[in-house]
């Protein structure tokens, strides 16, 4: 009466394939000492690593999701500048018990960021003048839209900062 024969439709979409991206390491890092501040019951870390964690979930739902250690930086940069801007304005309130909190909250922010290794700004200055070098040969008209594309591409893997290498462009074309 029924068939037995299992439809192709449903097998083609029982095939599971990996949709999971690699975990970059410094996202491992800081899940990993999440848990230990959780079992030193470190509150200052455990605060810091709980709102930064939320960040970059937040940020792994937009559309261009942070994917490696320099993404994950620039969260981490975004967060510092924050915390140097509430600095200060505890600071020009006179509320020392509050710079006291977040200067101990930023250097756990800053061992983190200290922790990624980026191109320097003198190596990025240095492969941007290769490059306006080569486009310079081929003829390439020099503007910051026709270089910072062929920067990208020449930077492309390796870890750097974008705003830097903007920057370098910058410096490189008003010579």
């Amino acid at each position: 009466m029924f068939s037995r024969r299992v439809p192709s439709l449903l097998l083609r979409a029982s095939v599971r394939h990996s949709s999971t991206a690699p975990v970059p390491p410094l996202l491992a890092t800081l899940q990993a000492d999440l848990k230990t501040a959780m079992r030193s019951k470190n509150q200052l870390q455990l605060s810091v690593l709980r709102s930064l964690l939320a960040e970059i979930k937040n940020a792994q739902l937009t559309n261009n999701p942070p994917n490696d250690d320099v993404a994950i930086l620039q969260i981490i940069n975004k967060s510092r500048a924050s915390f140097t801007t509430f600095i200060a304005e505890c600071r020009s309130a006179n509320r020392q018990d509050l710079v006291e909190k977040e200067e101990a909250q930023l250097a756990v922010l800053d061992g983190y960021a200290n922790s990624v290794k980026i191109l320097g700004k003198d190596e990025i200055l240095a492969g941007v003048e290769k490059v306006v070098a080569r486009l310079q040969g081929e003829g390439v008209q020099l503007d910051m839209t026709s270089v910072m594309r062929a920067v990208t591409k020449e930077f492309e893997g390796k870890p750097v900062v974008m705003r830097d290498v903007a920057d370098a462009v910058k410096k490189v074309l008003r010579k």
